[in-house]
């Protein structure tokens, strides 16, 4: 029985469908922190989620081995630099984990789901 009772249906959440998938693939890993949760590809840090700001980020180091700004732009991510050794690139809202879900996996040629 769920919490509305028998009747009523169960929600999907998508996103904890999405890091569900990334902890169980053979190709990604996630790593549960204070601030944020942090996807792994391989063993390096592609970024992840901010769960206290709710936007999802990329690592400019795996952006500059892996794909450029054109294509993390063409999923609605900004370039964000706060200063010289904090910066990265930047997707606001949780409503777009598909977009996050598309920009890794055009990087990393490896499906998620």
């Amino acid at each position: 029985m769920n919490h509305f009772g028998d009747d009523f249906p169960q929600f999907r959440n998508p996103l904890a469908e999405l890091f569900q998938a990334l902890r169980e693939g053979p190709d990604y890993s996630v790593q549960i922190m204070k601030t944020q949760i942090m996807v792994r590809f391989r063993g390096e840090k592609v970024g992840g989620l901010n769960h206290i700001l709710w936007h999802f980020y990329i690592s400019k180091v795996f952006v500059r081995g892996h794909g450029t700004p054109e294509l993390l732009k063409s999923y609605g991510f900004e370039w964000i630099s706060h200063n010289e050794t904090h910066q990265y690139w930047k997707l606001e809202g949780v409503e777009h984990h598909q977009s996050f879900k598309g920009a890794i996996e055009a990087m990393t040629g490896c499906s998620v789901m």
